[in-house]
């Protein structure tokens, strides 16, 4: 019964963030390009954590503890276009945890670049003090994959029902910063 309704969850956010009846992301082809394995397998921790519709929740979670960082909200606030298209952000961040997770390593690659891509343009500064920022730097980069990794996690443990061993996770899950 949980899994029908998380089904169902699931489809219906898909068909939101995707405008696609059937709720299936244009870019999930891109999941499967390659014919090298991923990052990881489906008995990882971050395959069984990530599949889970827990992710939604974490998800938002996430995105509210990044903010706490000045440098990543004055990066969202000065180059996201999350106020004219929010959905289309968050499909964004969606592939880019659904190819990162489930994806080949080519998938994982082609993906990086396309992230890389668009950080290597967000740049500005903030505060009084008028600090520079980065999206690429890599203490901003940790501070976000902290986020992640920290919400995925906790709401998994808190909503899915399930465990999962946390060191496994966090050790694991850190791969997926590396390309980036």
């Amino acid at each position: 019964m949980i899994a029908a309704l998380q089904d169902r969850i699931g489809t219906r956010f898909r068909r939101i963030i995707t405008s696609a009846p059937d709720g299936v992301p244009p870019w999930l082809g891109e999941v499967a390009r390659g014919d090298d394995a991923g990052m990881f397998a489906p008995t990882d921790a971050p395959w069984r954590v990530h599949a889970n519709l827990s992710t939604l929740i974490g998800g938002i979670r996430a995105l509210l503890v990044q903010a706490l960082h000045p440098g990543s909200l004055a990066g969202v606030a000065q180059h996201s276009r999350y106020e004219q298209d929010a959905l289309g952000r968050l499909a964004g961040t969606t592939k880019w945890l659904t190819i990162m997770t489930f994806g080949s390593q080519e998938a994982i690659a082609a993906e990086a670049a396309r992230v890389n891509g668009m950080h290597a343009k967000v740049t500005g500064t903030y505060g009084d003090q008028r600090q520079t920022y980065r999206a690429s730097d890599p203490d901003l980069l940790m501070w976000v994959h902290v986020a992640f990794t920290d919400s995925f996690l906790s709401t998994f443990q808190l909503y899915s029902g399930q465990c999962v061993n946390a060191d496994e996770y966090v050790s694991q899950w850190a791969r997926a910063v590396a390309p980036l």
